[in-house]
């Protein structure tokens, strides 16, 4: 009887130790969380660089920009088109 409840003792022990670890993790977790939210405020986070389809003001806003390719490509007098552009802005999509 006496070896019974010492096991059953020692299993909620080490059960109630695990939640308590993982309550501890989880709270250092959130910790982390929020010190990185912080810390990245107001900085610039890279968004994907796959090619996506351009809608209402993001489509207007390029449209000049858009045109003088267009233009450039269709005139026979045009051998030579170069595009400048930030990192991850789109040239060789």
């Amino acid at each position: 009887m006496c070896k019974k409840l010492l096991e059953k003792l020692r299993k909620t022990f080490w059960t109630s130790y695990l939640i308590v670890i993982n309550q501890i993790i989880d709270w250092f977790k959130a910790k982390s969380n929020k010190i990185e939210e912080k810390n990245n405020a107001g900085k610039f986070i890279q968004s994907s660089l796959s090619p996506k389809i351009l809608k209402g003001i993001e489509l207007e806003r390029i449209m000049p920009y858009i045109k003088r390719i267009h233009d450039g490509v269709k005139n026979p007098d045009v051998t030579n088109i170069a595009l400048m552009g930030s990192y991850g802005s789109g040239k060789s999509t």
